[in-house]
């Protein structure tokens, strides 16, 4: 719904307020094509794309899915990059693949599908790295709280099926059956709506290595696990720049990453991180 009436929202804030600005600064769930029609602005416009619509990984269960409407959200995130006099993107990652996408969509539709302007819309399409301020976690270092004989295994994602809990949790209920001794901090807002049932059965499953279930009430907490943790192995199936994994890995968790979304590119100087399957991760624990 945001990204069908949010551009109604702002375009009649703007109007009542008419704002005395150089320059708008929009998201990817913005359209910007409707909101630039209603508004009526000639205000340049800059969009950054944290993710895209061409890469989001669905559940299946979405009802968006279920009734074949998400190509919808694709075309608007097409409309709003043609829309924008500048627009820049989180990684590369996100870049390529939403100007892959792009060609994809328009090939696949049943005629008229070479619109001109697509062509020059690489032109505008630029990579600009998002800038984290990680100095806060600072002040909550302990180095006696490093690197433990038992290693304390982390998750700090959201718990949605993009993060691909199953596989994660897969590994670490193998490595219990197996008698590896490690403890388990599980952190990370739930939703509702999207709430992979995988976090029901691991709170029983792995409940002798849990050291921590749920988010936390402040980044007190946040960061004196992160600082605890040892290891932080990544499964996420989408991930388009990856602020939770960047955290971590400034904490110094050892990070044990897929070759797939934006880590090869942020990480990929770092090739002992990378694992191929779910076999060699399990190995890359074992051998931690």
């Amino acid at each position: 719904w945001r990204m069908h009436g949010g551009a109604l929202s702002f375009a009649e804030r703007f109007l009542e307020t008419r704002p005395k600005i150089e320059l708008i600064l929009a998201s990817d769930f913005l359209d910007v094509a409707t909101f630039k029609a209603l508004s009526k602005t000639q205000i340049p416009i800059v969009t950054y794309f944290h993710e895209n619509q061409f890469e989001y990984h669905w559940s299946s269960q979405d009802r968006d899915v279920l009734k074949k409407r998400e190509s919808h959200y694709q075309f608007i995130n097409f409309t709003s990059a043609l829309s924008s006099d500048w627009v820049f993107f989180n990684s590369d990652f996100n870049r390529n693949s939403f100007l892959t996408g792009v060609k994809k969509l328009l090939k696949s539709m049943p005629d008229n599908n070479t619109f001109q302007m697509a062509e020059s819309l690489p032109q505008k399409c630029s990579t600009l790295h998002l800038g984290l301020d990680l100095r806060p976690f600072d002040q909550y270092f302990h180095p006696s709280s490093q690197h433990s004989s038992c290693p304390l295994i982390l998750w700090n994602h959201r718990w949605e099926n993009d993060k691909n809990p199953d596989e994660f949790f897969q590994v670490l209920e193998h490595l219990s059956a197996n008698q590896f001794s490690f403890s388990l901090v599980v952190l990370g807002q739930s939703s509702q709506q999207m709430y992979p049932k995988v976090f029901d059965r691991i709170k029983e499953s792995l409940k002798k290595h849990l050291l921590q279930w749920g988010q936390v009430q402040s980044f007190e907490e946040y960061a004196n696990w992160l600082w605890k943790a040892d290891i932080a192995p990544i499964t996420s199936l989408q991930d388009f720049f990856g602020i939770a994994v960047a955290e971590a890995a400034y904490c110094h968790c050892q990070l044990y990453l897929p070759k797939r979304n934006s880590y090869l590119e942020l990480y990929g100087h770092c090739p002992q991180a990378f694992y191929k399957n779910k076999e060699d991760l399990i190995s890359k624990i074992k051998r931690w």
